[in-house]
């Protein structure tokens, strides 16, 4: 019984991890629109493997560029976090970012280490329905057992 509990509590963290990082992203992406642009290059860009039962891909992607003559290095591509995928869309994202390339880094003024590469990435592909019923499940779970006992 406290095992499901557990689940239900463990599910209502999830989805308001999922949420805030999707909130997040839409947030960055919409001041992002107005943000300079520097030239940059891919300096590393490899596939990584993620989980142990069902195998989950990562694209990691770094990069370098400067702003007012000062060098940075990146590894955020998108706003709102890279989460692991299938091994093809973890290779797609490679394809678009192979080592070497020159790309677009669109950094903040204020603070020129935040950068993405990927600033308009996925408008319309929200993860919020999916936290929704993560939030809504875990608390189902979790409050139909608190209140049994």
């Amino acid at each position: 019984m406290a095992f499901v509990y557990l689940l239900g509590l463990a599910t209502l963290a999830a989805g308001w991890r999922l949420w805030y990082l999707d909130w997040r992203g839409a947030t960055v992406r919409e001041r992002a629109v107005n943000w300079p642009v520097a030239t940059g290059e891919i300096t590393r860009s490899e596939l990584r493997k993620t989980g142990r039962a069902r195998p989950l891909y990562r694209a990691k992607i770094h990069y370098r560029y400067s702003v007012k003559g000062r060098a940075y290095a990146g590894r955020r591509v998108s706003p709102g976090g890279d989460l692991a995928g299938p091994r093809d869309q973890a290779r797609a994202r490679l394809a678009a970012y192979p080592s070497g390339a020159t790309v677009e880094v669109r950094y903040n003024p204020a603070n020129p280490k935040e950068a993405y590469l990927d600033w308009d990435s996925a408008p319309g592909r929200s993860a919020m329905p999916l936290a929704v019923v993560l939030m809504v499940g875990g608390a189902v779970l979790s409050f139909g057992l608190f209140m049994a006992q």
